[in-house]
């Protein structure tokens, strides 16, 4: 693709959207963004480019910009249905994500990774777990670095391990990912998909691309799975927690074993995993899954499964006072994945909830509240429906800030219970991500438990 004094117009000023303006001015490309935020709004954006000769279009999205572009890129944040974007679209401007710009630069392995919840952890894990065993690895897309960023170093020998949203998926066209994995789909996003099947369409567009030489990793124990490995015409590589298979990774026992035509190849026993909760055992199998079609071996593995911690945000211990722990999950950004952080613990939990709702169907908890939850602290706009949805599954209150939630969930809890954040919605009520959000939970606690509880 050649971007040299070509109209490029970028979507979205979010990080890949800054990557993206960043990129196309580097290579001799006339840019323009454009986004619904003022210049006051952008600040620090902005800053990023306030070197470069980029035309600004902000406080909205103008038509004739997309329609005088010779390519368009949209940021995740941006949905691909708007005005401008089918204007564009029906003109013949190729409308691209900042992952389809990067692959048409990048000379490395791409391993593709997307799934509702473990995304995260499991890209991490996997770029983890393939530098142990000696190779050259990292971790991008929605972690880390965009993966355009990874273009000024492309080399042959490297694998990308590349976290993928729904939403960029949406807009890729000739991205294809020598290993593809979708972890799972449950409802998520349904402020932006119509349905379940809306939103399962654009994760399989990861599958689009592939060729017979390329593989498909799937969670065998997922409902959609069948599905997922039909998609794509690479064979498929399965992980299970729940049953042994004749190929793949499962448990063999208490042991995580690599299945080959039924006889086990142990790795390591699940009880010394460097990770807590079932939905980590799976991410654990499905991150291993990579590292051995890349060629890792069983023992290196191991020892990357073994020293692997948490990321930021995801079931990270917070602190304790007074016998009572608070873990951060502020990354559990649905109902699903709020349901996996509250099945992570044996002991009681106050869980504080809440936020920005996405359409999930909170009633779902409802089993887990009875049955593990001490109290409710809900916070932000769908605090009223939460309360609605589990009306006396448990007592609940409502605070009006995060540092309140954790003042009442410290009130709330005895010793031994943990204080979990586990939202089950988004941040953008009160926070500009679930990163300040989290961030912000852990001062309150190190405040409150350097002020002596």
């Amino acid at each position: 693709m050649e971007l040299k004094d070509k109209n490029v117009l970028v979507v979205g000023l979010g990080v890949s959207g800054v990557a993206a303006a960043r990129f196309a001015c580097s290579r001799g490309a006339r840019v323009g963004i454009t986004d619904l935020k003022t210049a006051a709004e952008l600040g620090a954006a902005l800053d990023a480019l306030e070197e470069l000769p980029i035309r600004y279009l902000l406080g909205g999205h103008p038509v004739e910009p997309f329609l005088e572009a010779d390519l368009v890129v949209l940021s995740p944040g941006v949905p691909a249905g708007i005005e401008p974007l089918r204007r564009a679209r029906a003109a013949g401007v190729p409308v691209v994500a900042e992952v389809e710009l990067a692959c048409r630069f990048l000379r490395d392995v791409l391993v593709g990774i997307t799934g509702s919840n473990g995304k995260s952890t499991t890209t991490a894990l996997a770029a983890h777990l393939l530098r142990g065993a000696g190779f050259e690895a990292e971790a991008c897309g929605n972690i880390g670095s965009p993966l355009v960023d990874m273009v000024a170093s492309t080399t042959p020998g490297r694998f990308l391990a590349v976290e993928l949203s729904s939403f960029q998926l949406e807009s890729i066209d000739r991205f294809r990912p020598w290993i593809g994995v979708v972890l799972n789909v449950t409802p998520d996003h349904m402020d932006r998909y119509p349905d379940l099947d809306a939103y399962k369409r654009a994760k399989l567009r990861l599958f689009r691309n592939q060729a017979a030489e390329d593989h498909v990793v799937v969670n065998a124990d997922e409902e959609h799975a069948e599905e997922f490995a039909a998609a794509s015409r690479a064979p498929s590589f399965r992980f299970s927690r729940l049953r042994r298979l004749h190929n793949g990774v499962c448990l063999d026992g208490s042991e995580i074993a690599w299945m080959r035509d039924g006889s086990p190849i142990p790795i390591l026993p699940a009880s010394e995993l460097g990770l807590r909760g079932p939905h980590n055992l799976e991410n654990a199998m499905a991150a291993a899954s990579i590292a051995l079609l890349c060629g890792a071996k069983p023992e290196l593995v191991a020892v990357g499964l073994q020293d692997f911690r948490p990321l930021e945000h995801r079931l990270e211990p917070a602190g304790e006072i007074g016998g009572v722990l608070f873990v951060n999950d502020s990354k559990a950004t649905n109902v699903d994945a709020a349901a996996v952080a509250l099945r992570s613990f044996e002991t009681p939990v106050v869980a504080i909830m809440g936020g920005r709702d996405k359409g999930g169907d909170f009633a779902a908890l409802r089993p887990l509240a009875e049955r593990r939850v001490r109290r409710l602290i809900l916070i932000g706009e769908a605090a009223p429906r939460i309360a609605a949805a589990l009306d006396g599954a448990a007592p609940a209150e409502r605070c009006g800030s995060l540092e309140e939630a954790v003042r009442a969930g410290l009130e709330a809890a005895e010793p031994g219970d943990v204080v979990l954040l586990a939202p089950g919605c988004a941040s953008f009520d009160m926070f500009d991500n679930f990163e300040q959000r989290g961030r912000r939970f852990k001062e309150a606690v190190g405040r409150l438990r350097d002020a002596g509880g």
